[in-house]
């Protein structure tokens, strides 16, 4: 009951405010969320210390204040997502190159999309099906909550992208061979504690697990990867552009995509440090029996 009414009272009207208004409304929450709540700011200030242990104080007490203003901008768009139209959506995140994708539509193959938590990746998803030939996939860890749940389902795929639980994923594809699918995965999540097959690399300075979900199933279906770059035109305006990282994953060494991928979001947020989400713990600690060494357990399998 308390969802519905959060919902129909506060972020359903909000969402049809205009995007000026909206961003209003994001600098207002800046100074209450950085300046007095301080939202997970020892998170922020350790994760950007470890990452660019070059950086002066002032340096990274910069970036810290520009991503803060980025992360308020991404809650007033990701609350506008409720209602934007389809032009809207478009206009918000256009992909720059799709001809990149749609050649191997052309050649009758589906394909990887592998990207990060960069800039506003669920603009980007949101207007994926409307540019580009492929059946746009949406891979995700469902919700607690039902209702959003439901809600989160309904507004993501509005426009012609397929949600899909990623313990259906295998399934899914075992059984629409036949579809031309481009499956969107994310790059830079933590592995959970759970998770038992993960690739481990230097990223952002830091010895990093790094989830092998995208190399692992763009082997098994040889399906082409592409990198999804997503850049920050203007507030509220997002490009994507695809790089082709590997045509043909069946016949690549283990552990090549994985690192491919996670070095060109780690360029994109070298670059661009505050439009990466810093509040998450990307590095806290798994535990170690179920998540210790896991690419020796893969290298063992996929030998």
């Amino acid at each position: 009951m308390l969802s519905k009414i959060l919902y129909y009272t506060l972020l359903k009207p909000l969402s049809l405010l205009p995007f000026r208004v909206l961003y209003m409304l994001s600098d207002l929450a800046y100074v209450v969320v950085y300046h007095i709540l301080g939202y997970r700011k020892a998170v922020v200030r350790q994760n950007l210390r470890n990452s660019f242990p070059q950086k002066t104080a002032k340096e990274l007490k910069h970036i810290e204040g520009k991503f803060y203003h980025h992360l308020c901008d991404l809650a007033v768009e990701s609350i506008k997502i409720f209602s934007i139209s389809l032009e809207e959506a478009v206009a918000s995140n256009r992909f720059v190159n799709p001809e990149v994708a749609d050649r191997f539509y052309d050649e009758g193959r589906s394909v990887i999309f592998s990207a990060g938590h960069y800039n506003n990746w669920e603009m980007c998803v949101l207007a994926s099906d409307a540019q580009i030939k492929h059946k746009s996939i949406g891979v995700y860890t469902p919700l607690a909550n039902p209702f959003f749940e439901e809600k989160m389902r309904e507004t993501r795929g509005k426009y012609g992208m397929v949600l899909l639980p990623k313990r259906q994923i295998k399934e899914f594809h075992a059984s629409n061979r036949h579809v031309l699918t481009g499956t969107i995965l994310a790059s830079d999540q933590a592995p959970s504690p759970s998770t038992k097959q993960t690739y481990t690399m230097t990223f952002l300075n830091q010895e990093t697990e790094v989830m092998y979900g995208t190399e692992k199933f763009a082997r098994e279906y040889n399906y082409p990867v592409l990198f999804a770059a997503i850049t920050k035109v203007r507030r509220g305006v997002y490009e994507t552009r695809f790089e082709v990282v590997e045509e043909e994953p069946s016949s690549t060494p283990y552990g090549q995509i994985t690192e491919k991928v996670t070095r060109l979001l780690e360029k994109q947020i070298l670059d661009q440090p505050e439009f990466w989400l810093w509040t998450h713990k990307r590095w806290k600690k798994r535990n170690k029996l179920k998540g210790a060494r896991t690419t020796d357990l893969i290298q063992n399998t996929t030998n």
